[in-house]
């Protein structure tokens, strides 16, 4: 999905794990900044108030589009979550592609 708002872009990718659950990626971004992401999915994490602290983090994310995925892999490794249904590499593997969409565009 690819939307718009103003002059921000709103790009979504979703990876089913295998045998697992679902993980999709929202990044809002400017021109070459990310200005937030939403991570959603049928997936679980414990415990869910730090897995609610890292959305929030990620939700007020800005960032250069090169450092993106770095800050956001990054803020997963400091918080001590367990993932159910997905991998971390899930993860990073779609908001890698997000952030590819993104520079196309």
């Amino acid at each position: 999905m690819v939307g718009s708002m103003n002059n921000d872009k709103i790009v979504c990718e979703e990876k089913k794990h295998l045998g697992g659950k679902m993980v999709k990626v929202c990044i809002k971004a400017g021109e070459n900044n990310v200005k937030g992401i939403i991570i959603t999915g049928d997936f679980f994490a414990e415990p869910e108030e730090k897995f609610d602290e890292i959305i929030r983090k990620l939700i007020d994310l800005e960032a250069g589009l090169d450092d993106a995925l770095t800050n956001t892999m990054n803020i997963f490794r400091n918080e001590n979550i367990k993932l159910y249904g997905i991998s971390l590499e899930d993860i990073e593997d779609v908001v890698k592609r997000a952030i590819t969409r993104l520079k196309r565009q």
